[in-house]
């Protein structure tokens, strides 16, 4: 399952999973692998490059046919 972040205001230059650069406001969408490397303090505290922790990205379909 895919997650969002969006990058902290005043950051600029970041590189996250291999991919970048991104500066302050970008959305980026990250894997499960990248996530599974990353520690809790790039979205808290003062050195946090998130704005917040990863949201979850709802992946599922569903067919229009019945």
């Amino acid at each position: 399952m895919p997650f969002k972040v969006v990058i902290a205001s005043g950051k600029d230059n970041v590189f996250v999973g291999g991919n970048g650069p991104y500066t302050a406001g970008d959305t980026v969408f990250i894997t499960d692998e990248v996530m599974a490397t990353m520690k809790a303090g790039l979205w808290t505290g003062g050195t946090a490059i998130f704005t917040a922790a990863p949201a979850a990205v709802n992946t599922t379909t569903t067919s229009p046919y019945p």
